[in-house]
């Protein structure tokens, strides 16, 4: 029986953990593997205000500590099935253990982060935005719905924080601050806080949140910490530490300055306040797409599977998702195309070589390109003018087709298969 395009599509955005499908079981353990990030996170930072020297400071703090450490435990339990779960709850039950027995706030902080990065990992969760976050549109948002309560210069001074247990967070904390991701941030807006006034704004749409957060995680980047960032990164400095978005988003001012020297913490105050900076020597997203397309096809026939998964899936995250919605005006049955192959590659790359090797005999038949990766899975793409998408005859810049055609020589088909063209696949 044909399954239709609709249960394909919510296959893959289970798969990629990325794209929200309302309703679904996928939705739901997402937003559990987020929440028990977005505990781990909290506890983490908040911890040293509960217990300093093996004694409590703050009885309600402790007792908040030891609550969310233990959902975070029982959070994880309920998870899907994963060969690191095992590990993970374990790890979640001994944080558990030093939160109870008031250990030293570094080994908390130590056995947080551990925890919180394995569940991203094991679980893939999606820890950056897609696009360059529009600090214009956070600076509007954070004014209408955050300044009430955090004051104006999100010093937690608002008028309706006032009377507020506990108070709103004070942004301008740069001790504080200095231990907050972007992405912190950004779950905290997403979720809330639960037992605060601080309520989820889940209802912003996902580019808006983390446009609010990297808005707030720039109250703290100090002018000259900028200016110098900017010098060292027009200079070529920093590329390591900050590849993609990925660590400007996860990784805190202490956490930079631990792994990447001081220097790194300086560029992370540029790039804050100019994220589009870190993408703006990055191809385009076809170009992009193609690029990790060949290198997953590298990697697979290397027989590294699970770096071919990856990189399959950075391309489509990446790459081919960011220009779905331009294509979908111009032709909707070309971006489905697309989508569709790019994740047949996906389940292809855990099959044997001779499934590829099948796959491409077929398409040879249909294609007279010469087998790349790229036109192996998005033979259907088309490339964007600065007027936007359109389908043109023969070769494009890029190498591939944009629009289908028959053979050399071939004749049209007749009979029942008039019309139709030629399926890549078994």
């Amino acid at each position: 029986m044909q399954l239709s395009f609709d249960y394909w599509l919510l296959r893959v955005r289970r798969l990629l953990l990325v794209l929200m499908v309302t309703a679904s079981p996928a939705l739901a353990q997402v937003d559990s593997a987020q929440t028990i990030v977005h505990l781990l996170d909290y506890v983490g930072v908040d911890y040293p205000e509960a217990v300093a020297n093996g004694k409590v400071k703050n009885e309600d703090e402790f007792k908040e500590m030891v609550e969310f450490t233990a959902q975070a435990a029982a959070l994880l339990k309920t998870l899907p099935e994963n060969p690191r779960k095992t590990a993970l709850v374990a790890d979640a039950g001994k944080l558990a253990q030093l939160v109870r027995n008031k250990a030293a706030a570094e080994a908390v902080a130590a056995s947080t982060r551990n925890l919180r990065w394995a569940v991203i990992d094991a679980y893939k969760l999606p820890v950056a935005p897609k696009t360059p976050p529009d600090l214009g549109a956070g600076a509007k948002l954070y004014q209408a719905q955050c300044a009430a309560c955090h004051g104006a210069e999100g010093r937690g001074d608002g008028l309706a924080g006032v009377k507020l247990d506990p108070a709103p967070s004070n942004f301008q904390d740069r001790e504080r601050m200095a231990q907050r991701s972007v992405y912190g941030l950004y779950n905290t807006i997403t979720l809330g806080v639960k037992g605060t006034a601080m309520s989820p704004f889940g209802q912003l749409r996902e580019e808006d949140r983390w446009a609010l957060a990297f808005y707030v995680a720039g109250f703290t980047a100090e002018t000259a910490d900028g200016a110098r960032g900017e010098k060292l990164w027009k200079a070529g400095n920093g590329r390591q530490a900050f590849p993609d978005w990925v660590n400007l988003a996860t990784l805190s001012s202490n956490e930079l300055k631990a792994r990447y020297g001081e220097e790194a913490t300086a560029i992370r105050s540029y790039l804050i306040g100019h994220p589009d900076a870190v993408t703006r020597d990055k191809p385009p997203p076809i170009a992009f797409a193609q690029q990790k397309l060949n290198e997953a096809l590298d990697a697979y026939r290397k027989g590294n599977q699970a770096a071919a998964q990856q990189l399959a899936i950075k391309a489509y995250i990446e790459g081919f998702e960011l220009i779905e919605a331009s294509l979908a005006n111009v032709d909707p049955e070309l971006m489905r195309e697309g989508e569709r192959n790019m994740m047949m590659l996906r389940e292809l790359i855990g099959t044997p070589m001779r499934r590829i090797d099948l796959a491409k005999r077929r398409l040879a038949l249909a294609e007279p390109e010469p087998f790349t990766l790229a036109n192996l899975t998005t033979k259907s793409l088309v490339l964007s003018s600065g007027r936007g998408m359109a389908c043109r005859p023969g070769p494009s810049p890029g190498g591939i087709s944009a629009c289908p055609r028959r053979r050399s020589g071939s004749a049209p088909r007749t009979g029942r298969n008039a019309g139709r063209r030629p399926r890549p696949w078994p």
